[in-house]
């Protein structure tokens, strides 16, 4: 009888440790993926940045998977739909995201820490970010890198330019406006900030243009809205001396087609992995990637994560593969513990 109780208390406490097992997080995390793998790409494909979303879909359509399965879900960077977007693809039991706006990662970051799950990001440039922990791991410079660029180009500048500051009103743009404030305090005279939905930016730009500023440090996100208010300060005859961002670079028109001169930093990869996509996503779609840099390295992370999936592997292993270092077809990357990738080898400063 001694026995039978005693076996009967083991059988209890096995089936105790289960049933806390089941509810740990860390033991869901352990838990192998179903096949193929789902990732959920959470981008905008609607609105005043779809011109972003179209070609990270593209990139990421633009080769065949063996062992995972992108699902695609519309935010408009709203963070509100981004996490609408999230409880959606959490129902098909997907725990790995693509997320490209700062704002949509900022809102899911708590969200996919309390279950485990993990974001990644080539596109999203807030330094908010790093306030976030390995939940999110991001492959690209963000606001914090290029304006710490910035900030020692504008050192080198006279004294006596009279400076004002221009930018969107969104996360990104907003994370690095602060960073210049920051750090340049009173050598800003004026700043002025605009909506991308909005039709006319004439009063910012008639505010700036009788600030008397003969510089303007311009941060912009859309680049409908960017090129609005460049067409905007060419009718007010306004030629302030541009410093500028990773955006202004990219953008497929310049200042310098609405006779504005200056410098910007873009981020670039000199690799033959990087040709070679430029030219076989030319080849597939019959136009140029508007933002080749961040949708080559997005092509690259897919590639990246259907070569991992041809082995299983929990989220913590995958953090854990990335965090030490990868090599994909278009480049490597190095990551600090917090998940930032290393990134003074992909800044260059330009003139135009």
């Amino acid at each position: 009888m001694k026995k039978v109780i005693i076996w009967l208390v083991v059988i209890v406490v096995v089936i105790g440790i289960a049933v806390l097992a089941s509810k740990n997080p860390e033991a869901d995390n352990a838990v192998k993926l179903e096949r193929p793998v789902k990732i959920g790409v959470i981008i905008p494909l609607s609105g005043a940045v779809a011109s972003m979303g179209e070609p990270i879909k593209n990139a990421i359509n633009l080769q065949t998977y063996q062992n995972i399965l992108p699902m695609f879900e519309d935010d408009p960077c709203d963070a509100k739909k981004a996490i609408s977007a999230y409880q959606k693809l959490k129902l098909e039991n997907v725990r790995i995201f693509y997320v490209a706006c700062s704002g949509s990662v900022m809102a899911l970051a708590p969200l996919a820490q309390q279950n485990g799950d993990l974001i990644l990001t080539a596109y999203a440039g807030s330094a908010e970010i790093r306030k976030t922990g390995t939940e999110v791991i991001r492959f690209i410079p963000d606001a914090l890198s290029v304006g710490e660029a910035m900030v020692e180009h504008i050192k080198t500048i006279p004294e006596n330019k009279k400076i004002g500051l221009l930018h969107e009103e969104q996360d990104y743009a907003q994370s690095l406006a602060n960073l210049l404030q920051e750090n340049l305090g009173s050598k800003i005279l004026t700043t002025e900030k605009y909506n991308a939905n909005d039709n006319t930016y004439r009063t910012q730009v008639t505010k700036l243009k009788f600030s008397g500023i003969d510089t303007l440090l311009f941060v912009p996100t859309s680049d409908k809205a960017a090129q609005l208010v460049l067409k905007e300060m060419q009718v007010q005859s306004f030629k302030p001396e541009i410093i500028s961002e990773v955006n202004t670079c990219d953008y497929p028109f310049k200042p310098a087609d609405y006779g504005l001169h200056g410098v910007c930093w873009k981020a670039s990869l000199d690799t033959a992995g990087y040709e070679k996509y430029v030219s076989d996503y030319k080849a597939k779609y019959g136009k140029d990637s508007q933002y080749p840099f961040y949708d080559s390295i997005t092509f690259d992370l897919f590639g990246i994560l259907d070569t991992f999936y041809a082995q299983d592997l929990s989220i913590e292993q995958l953090k854990a593969k990335i965090l030490a270092g990868i090599t994909g077809q278009v480049s490597s990357y190095q990551f600090d513990s917090a998940g930032e990738v290393n990134s003074s080898q992909y800044l260059k400063v330009l003139s135009f």
